[in-house]
């Protein structure tokens, strides 16, 4: 019985190859195969690289050309101020380099002033020009506002800080 089981199987594959009308056999042209999937693209999940690692990856950059880009981050360590009416304060303390002031101006409960290490990272939120009174002049500023977005041991993350342009110049890289 299972001998005839077995012959079945076999002439079963042969029978359907079987053909009464004429056929002729084209060779396989050798042709790389395309898999496509439709709809669906992988993208690989960057792998995360801390603030300075990105600032050792980053390329110099002007920053008079802040509209070219809306991320760079700092070479150095630099100030900046808590608000634009701050803004005077801490450049005075820095004219003068009144270390004691602008120790007090960092006070973590009301800060005034924020102290931004080498490999912090800033969006650019706003850009502008103010009239600004600097000791008994009025200056005309060109200010950057941004967010702070990465920073070694994750410092002043989420705050916002105002700054003239002058102040980062030639302490900035962008990726």
């Amino acid at each position: 019985m299972k001998s005839i089981h077995l012959i079945a199987a076999l002439a079963l594959p042969l029978a359907a190859c079987g053909s009464t009308s004429k056929s002729s056999v084209q060779p396989a042209l050798n042709e790389p195969v395309v898999e496509v999937q439709a709809g669906f693209t992988e993208v690989a999940q960057p792998t995360p690289i801390g603030p300075l690692a990105r600032i050792d990856a980053g390329c110099d950059a002007d920053a008079r050309a802040l509209g070219l880009f809306r991320e760079f981050g700092l070479k150095g360590t630099c100030i900046a101020a808590a608000t634009v009416a701050d803004l005077p304060q801490v450049a005075s303390a820095l004219v003068s380099q009144d270390k004691a002031a602008l120790v007090s101006m960092c006070d973590p409960d009301a800060p005034q002033a924020f102290v931004m290490p080498r490999g912090t990272w800033l969006e650019v939120i706003a850009t502008g020009t103010e009239t600004m009174s600097f000791g008994d002049q009025y200056l005309e500023v060109e200010l950057l506002t941004c967010e702070v977005i990465d920073a070694p041991d994750d410092r002043h993350i989420g705050q916002t800080v105002t700054m003239p342009i002058g102040w980062i110049q030639g302490r900035i890289v962008v990726e």
